[in-house]
C-alpha cells in the first residue's frame, strides 16, 4: 500500500537522451498489481491521489515537469473504480483515447466535431470494461505523447486483440529510442506528436 508520485514524466527537453521521462510506463507494465495513472490537470490529480490513499496495492501517479494549473473541471466527482472518463460522446465512427494534460486541448478542439474522446486516467490495471466499451467504435485513435509504443499503446492494443476487436486501430506515440536534446516543442514536432500534427492525423 504505497503511492508513488512520478515527476518529470513525458518529454523533458534539454535533460538529455537518458533522462527523458518516457520509459516508466513501459517498465511499470511488467509489475503485477501496480496501478499506473496520469491526471490531465490539478482536478484529476486530486481525484487520483484521494483514491490512491485507500487502494490496497502500489499506485503510481505520473505527471510532466511543466504542469499547467488552468485545467478544465470536466469531471470532479470522486473516483471509486479504475475506470476511464468519457469526455465526449459525439460519434461511434471515431474515438480518441488519450490522457495527461494534452486531453484539455483535445477536448476544446474536438468538442464540436463528430468524434468521441476518452480520458484514460488509468494506464495500467484499468477495468477491462473500459476496453469492452471501445468495441462499438469503427476506428480507435490511441494518442500517447507521454510514453513509448511499448507502454500504454501496446497494452491497450493487446487487450483489444484479446476481445477480437474488428475495427481499425491507429497509434501515435513515441518510438522505443533515445530522444536527443531540444525543447519539448522541438521534440514533439520531430515525432509528430504535437497537438497540431495530431489533430491533422485524427481529422484527416
Amino acid at each position: 500500500h504505497v503511492t508513488l508520485c512520478v515527476d518529470r514524466s513525458g518529454l523533458t527537453g534539454q535533460d538529455g537522451e537518458t533522462h527523458q521521462g518516457i520509459y516508466d510506463d513501459g517498465f511499470f507494465f511488467s509489475m503485477p498489481n501496480l496501478v499506473l495513472a496520469m491526471p490531465k490537470d490539478k482536478y484529476d490529480a486530486k481525484r487520483l491521489f484521494d483514491f490512491s490513499k485507500n487502494y490496497n496495492h502500489p499506485f503510481a501517479i505520473r505527471y510532466p515537469a511543466i504542469y499547467e494549473e488552468n485545467g478544465v473541471a470536466i469531471k470532479t466527482e470522486p473516483i471509486t473504480e479504475l475506470n476511464w472518463d468519457i469526455l465526449l460522446d459525439n460519434s461511434l465512427e471515431k474515438v480518441v483515447v488519450s490522457f495527461g494534460p494534452r486531453i484539455n486541448e483535445l477536448y476544446e478542439a474536438l468538442k464540436n466535431k463528430n468524434i468521441s474522446l476518452i480520458n484514460a486516467l488509468f494506464l495500467k490495471d484499468y477495468n477491462i470494461e473500459n476496453v469492452k466499451n471501445l468495441l462499438k467504435y469503427k476506428t480507435i485513435y490511441i494518442y500517447d505523447p507521454y510514453g513509448i509504443e511499448s507502454g500504454f499503446a501496446s497494452n491497450l492494443l493487446l487487450n483489444l486483440n484479446k476481445l477480437n476487436y474488428k475495427g481499425d486501430v491507429k497509434i501515435k506515440t513515441l518510438p522505443v529510442s533515445f530522444i536527443e536534446k531540444g525543447t519539448i516543442k522541438e521534440q514533439e514536432k520531430e515525432f509528430l506528436i504535437d497537438l497540431e500534427s495530431s489533430l491533422q492525423w485524427i481529422l484527416s
